[in-house]
């Protein structure tokens, strides 16, 4: 009973149908398998920009890097997360 409490109370609060937070879950995962295939340098820039949400300046100063580089980094390594995922069958 708690559980499927649990449950209703967040399909209410989100408004999220069950087969879409199925969907996202698997999209989690497809992205997760992705990001794993990716060479460290990459998955590095994504986690600081993405994950950590630092802001490009902050990320160049972690990576000893300009911002620039950061920039072109990211775009880079955005691109290989795609051509990977779309290796994988449908993106996310």
């Amino acid at each position: 009973p708690d559980e499927s409490a649990f449950e209703l109370a967040e399909r209410l609060l989100t408004g999220e149908a069950p087969s879409a937070r199925l969907r996202r879950g698997e999209q989690r995962a497809a992205v997760r398998k992705a990001l794993e295939k990716l060479p460290e340098r990459d998955r590095e820039v994504l986690v600081l920009r993405y994950l950590e949400q630092l802001p490009t300046a902050e990320a160049a100063a972690v990576l000893g890097s300009s911002e620039g580089a950061v920039r072109v980094r990211t775009l880079r390594a955005l691109q290989r997360l795609r051509d990977i995922l779309k290796t994988m069958g449908d993106p996310p």
